[in-house]
């Protein structure tokens, strides 16, 4: 646990090679992450005509998210287990946490923005009351 805090462990590009144990992991986790961008691929299809646009592009755009992941953690479990030094190397895995939290942070920003707006435009037009912070409890 102390290497992990080490800027050596995580910049060096000449990476211990992976163990038999961790190489599996990371495949499991490849594997998850696969299987949970498919089954939101398969709930995002099934509920694409009950949703308004907004929703679907919110959608669209968590699904675009979970199929980056599963390329990049794919290809760099393969890379990592061939034992391709610079791809495998460690400061990948920051960028692509750095590259998550962006991603996150801009489909939060959407949600809370012009998704919003678009939801309350749609609610206008539909003849109920629009969401707001005030009127949260009525």
């Amino acid at each position: 646990m102390q290497r992990l805090f080490d800027p050596w462990f995580w910049l060096s590009i000449r990476p211990t090679p992976l163990s038999e144990q961790t190489t599996y992991v990371l495949l499991i986790l490849s594997i998850v992450v696969l299987g949970v961008t498919i089954a939101h691929g398969v709930i995002m299809r099934q509920g694409r005509k009950t949703q308004e646009k907004p929703e679907r592009k919110l959608h669209e755009k968590i699904q675009n998210i979970l199929l980056i992941i599963t390329i990049f953690a794919f290809l760099w479990t393969f890379l990592a287990y061939e034992g391709v030094q610079i791809f495998s190397a460690r400061f990948w895995v920051l960028g692509a946490v750095g590259l998550v939290a962006y991603l996150s942070v801009n489909a939060w920003q959407y949600a809370q923005g012009p998704m919003k707006h678009e939801l309350n435009r749609i609610v206008q037009q539909k003849g109920n009351k629009v969401y707001s912070a005030s009127n949260k409890n009525s």
